[in-house]
Order: structure tokens, then sequence, then C-alpha cells
């Protein structure tokens, strides 16, 4: 009798792959596998248990696979928890699949021949575009942003606010098509998950059946209809060579030290607050204690690992980031190396992205609607006054023992009475803006580092708080209030400067947008020009001006001064 299995997630394997010991990870190579073979499947099940829960009941995929097995799995799992996996082909057929069951059977498959890209593939071409109920997805910004929403109804594409042109779509949940009754929901990711309705359980047949269609519905391209932008950044097949030319272009950058379009970021979602970060196995330095981070740093990473001594890529892949439990105290693995770094490289006329372990290709129309936008629209890095910006200065803050944009900020506003200086002002808004010009210029700085990461947040800070500027009485009102307070702080860069001047032109009324100039200042150890910049922050930076330009109708300059690296 079949077992009443429910739900069932699917892998699909890669086109190198050639036996089932290749689907499998090197922890259960050595371990007892069972054969299993039906009129049209043939494959090997795996299975084991970990402790510490109490369990003692039956477990439907146990049931299942009991049907094919001699030595039948014991129905008693006191303080155990079972887990296995199949791994499985259709008999006259190439293809390899895996299908996991139960907690951490993930561990079991060999991640590194996955098809990463199957099931979401399936899930666009399976949904209901008008019933999708959650969404994840990231942008390479500041940090690598995710997010995911959830509606239970089901909605459109469009409900779920998702900037599809630039954010890498990762995972859907969907009701199926009108036409597949026998299921009530799929979720799409590296595999796809399938729930059956209520009354259609799983079959030796249907698991045949249904790996068919979903292999077919992988090589569909009715997604297109709907998710129009996915292709945006195209995931390079793992048979192309040009990941392997990818790969060895970035470790030459990164022994020689090109940097400034690499960082690393986390490749999955938590809360950054419950967590620091830990390179290599976490053990205990001569003073005896662990080194933690409370954010990933590529110069702290590689300190650790000499990336100067190494000749492969796959050594990147071996290295760890493991993430500590503040709360619980406890070391967990995050991911390789490898899988937190961004990086972008133009290569053969071509423009690619590495994310979370994967090569993405930006697609051309893409790059062109971009680089089209600045050319008709002159957008460029201008010169600009040197005495309200200052050029070649140091912003070395002594106390940290960083580079700091503060310090630039206060250096800038310091004995100069044209400026205003908001950062670490205490308005409930934000900072508004960084400095405040008498020339009714808002004033944004940022620094740029390694990646688009340094200073995508410019431009997204820049949108949001030029718009709070106009619309919102009450941040004025605090700005005013601010102005007020700070030019009798005998400590404050603003110390005795002439308030009335600069609240003159905060009115209490909403203000013209045309009236004012949105000034974005990247600061840079060398000169700038556009197309030096990573094209995700040359895409913030296309959509900021022709927001703040066409939507709005501020004057906008983008503005390059040089910092210097004394300390």
């Amino acid at each position: 009798m079949d077992g009443q299995i429910d739900k069932i997630a699917i892998y699909k394997m890669s086109a190198r792959v050639t036996n089932f010991e290749e689907c499998m990870s090197d922890k259960i190579l050595k371990n007892k596998i069972v054969d299993i073979e039906t009129k049209s499947l043939v494959g090997k099940f795996y299975y084991d248990e970990i402790g510490a829960v109490t369990y003692k009941e039956n477990i439907p995929w146990i049931s299942f696979f009991n049907e094919k097995i001699t030595n039948k799995i014991s129905g008693d799992y006191l303080n155990k928890y079972p887990r296995g996996a199949f791994f499985y082909k259709i008999k006259g057929t190439q293809d390899f699949y895996v299908s996991l069951f139960g907690l951490g059977a993930d561990s079991f498959i060999n991640k590194a021949m996955i098809v990463f890209d199957f099931g979401i593939k399936v899930a666009m071409n399976l949904c209901d575009p008008d019933n999708l109920k959650r969404v994840q997805s990231s942008k390479v910004e500041a940090i690598a942003v995710h997010s995911e929403k959830q509606i239970n109804n089901g909605a459109k594409l469009s409900t779920f606010n998702i900037d599809d042109e630039k954010e890498f779509l990762r995972k859907i949940s969907a009701k199926p098509l009108p036409g597949h009754k026998n299921i009530s929901v799929i979720t799409g990711a590296e595999s796809i998950s399938v729930k059956f309705s209520k009354d259609d359980k799983l079959s030796w047949d249907k698991l045949k059946s249904m790996t068919t269609e979903l292999n077919e519905l992988y090589s569909s391209q009715k997604y297109k209809e709907i998710f129009k932008n996915y292709d945006n950044f195209n995931i390079l097949n793992d048979k192309n060579p040009l990941v392997g030319e990818l790969d060895d272009i970035l470790l030459k950058n990164m022994k020689q030290g090109i940097i400034d379009k690499i960082y690393l970021t986390s490749p999955e979602f938590f809360d950054y607050e419950k967590f620091e970060f830990a390179y290599n196995k976490p053990q205990k330095d001569k003073n005896n204690e662990i080194q933690r981070y409370d954010e990933l740093s590529y110069s702290e990473c590689f300190e650790r690992y000499k990336i100067k001594d190494t000749t492969k890529i796959e050594a990147l892949k071996s290295w760890d980031v493991y993430k500590y439990d503040i709360e619980k105290k406890i070391y967990t693995k995050l991911a390789s190396v490898y899988k937190c770094l961004v990086a972008e490289i133009d290569y053969k006329d071509g423009k690619f992205i590495l994310f979370n372990g994967r090569w993405r290709q930006v697609d051309k129309s893409l790059q062109e609607k971009v680089s089209n936008y600045f050319n008709n629209e002159g957008v460029c890095f201008e010169a600009y006054n040197d005495e309200l910006l200052l050029n070649n200065v140091s912003i070395w803050d002594v106390k940290s023992n960083k580079f700091k944009e503060a310090v630039y900020n206060e250096k800038c506003a310091g004995n100069n009475p044209n400026i205003f200086m908001f950062d670490r002002s205490n308005i409930d808004y934000g900072e508004m803006c960084d400095l405040f010009s008498l020339n009714k210029e808002l004033i944004h700085v940022k620094r740029y580092g390694n990646g688009s990461a340094s200073i995508s947040h410019l431009f997204v800070q820049a949108k949001y708080y030029t718009d709070l500027f106009i619309s919102e009485a009450d941040a004025r009102k605090q700005m005013r209030e601010f102005i007020d307070e700070d030019i009798l702080d005998v400590n404050a860069v603003n110390y005795q400067k002439d308030a009335s001047k600069f609240k003159e032109i905060i009115p209490e009324k909403s203000p013209n947008d045309n009236d004012y100039t949105v000034i974005l200042c990247i600061l840079s150890e060398q000169k700038k020009a556009l197309c030096d910049l990573p094209f995700m922050a040359q895409y913030e930076m296309y959509q900021t001006h022709k927001y703040l330009t066409n939507n709005r109708h501020f004057k906008v300059k983008l503005v390059n001064k040089i910092i210097n690296k004394q300390h």
C-alpha cells in the first residue's frame, strides 16, 4: 500500500552527474545505501536518525519506502528524529533527482551538483499569476538586502511591490494554475516543493509522472510572460565555460588587490542584531578569546585566510564563515567564503555578477537603458566648490581607528558659515541630509569602498529624505529646532552659526522642489567616472536621478571628491 505522503520536495541534479554517488555528500557515501526499483524508477535510499526528540508514531514517508526495502525501518523513534534521502532517475532517461525527508536531510545531498534554478523556474511556470502567496528576493546594496513578503489570500506579483528589474528572485510560493487540482500549493527555490490536495497522496507511479511534468516545466519559457525581468540577471549554467574563466579572473584580482568591486555579505535571511561573525573554524587566540566581528568584512576575512597564497578558487569554497548566536552562545556554519562573496567583472563584452555562489550575466538591454539615460540627460560627475565640499582631505577617525564620512562632514562644516551639518542630528525622521548649504543644497555624502555596497545606500537615502523634506512639515520643524539647539552647543561644529539664515530656507509650508538642489557626493581615493562604478551602483544612481528630476523637480548634481590615506 502506498504511504500517505502529502508533500514532497524535488531537486534536479546537474547534467554532469553520471551516477548516484555523485549526487551524495561525503557524509553518507560510506554508509549503507538501499537500492530501490519500481516499474518506472530506479534509485538509492539513505536513512538515519538524530536525537533527542520524543517521537513515536507512524511517519508517512517511512511507510512509503518500507514498501520497497527488505529490512523495514522500525516505527519506534523514541528520542530520535528520522530523516532520509531518495536519489532516483526515471528508467530510460539520463537525469538524476533527489527528494529529501525529515529535519537536516539536506546534508545528504551534494549541493555542488544541484541545478540551482530548477525549483524557481518550475514554480514560475506552474504558478497561478493571480495567486502568489509568498515572494523572497535579494538586491545588491550596502549589504545584500533580503526581503520576504507574504499574502495569505494570494495576489498578483505587482501587489508584492518587488522591483524585479534589479532584484534577484529567490523563492516563490503560490497556488498552481487551474488544471492542477491534485496540487494545493507549490514552492520553488533550488528545489520544487509540491503540496498535494487533501484527498490526493503520493504513489510511486505519481512520483514518476510528476517528475516528468516538472522537468518539462523547467524547460518552458512561459514564465517570461509574468516574470518579465527574471532574466535581467541570467544565472550561468554550471556547464558554461565562462564560470571557470570568471572564477580565475576573480581569484587573480583578489590576489592582486583589485577589490573595488568585491565585498562580503550574508547569503541568507536572519536578524543581524542577534548574530556576530567568525572566520574559519572558531578557535581561541593567544588571549584565550575567539575573534568575532559585528559585520562581514573583506579585509578582516582575508586577514584570516591568506588569499595571496591561494592558487585555486576551490579554496574559497572550502573556507567557512560562521555566525555566532549572541543569546545562545553557539557557533553554526553560515556558508563558504565563496558563497558570501559579491563581485562584478567585465569580460568578453559582458558584465557578470557573482552573488550567492552563482555567476549571473547582466542583460545588455538593462545596461543600455542605464547608459542611454546618462548620455541623454548629461549625467556625470560635476565640478563643485572646493571651499564648501573639501578636496584631498583625510577622513581618519582616531577614536574608532577607521575612515568615516562623519569626519569629512565635520571638516566641511567646521568654521564654514555657509554649511550646516545634520549628520548625527537627533531628528526623529533621521538625518535628512549630511550637510545643508545656504545655496539651498541638500548634500548626501558616502565613501566609495568595495563594490556597490559602499554607496548604494547613498541613493536610497537621498530619495527617501528628499521626499520627507518636501512633504513632511514636522520633519522641517525638527530641522529648524535642531538648528536652534546646535548653534548653542560649544562642542558642535555648528556652534554660533547664523540660525536665521538656515531656518529661512527651511520653510514651514511645503517648499518648491525646483528651488532646491540635491547633491550626491561620493568620496574616493582616486578620481572616478560613472563607468568606473559597479553596475548595481550605476543602476541605483539612474533610478535616483530619474526620480528626483522627473517625479520630483529637483536639480541634481553628482560630485566626486578625493580623500587621502593619511591617518
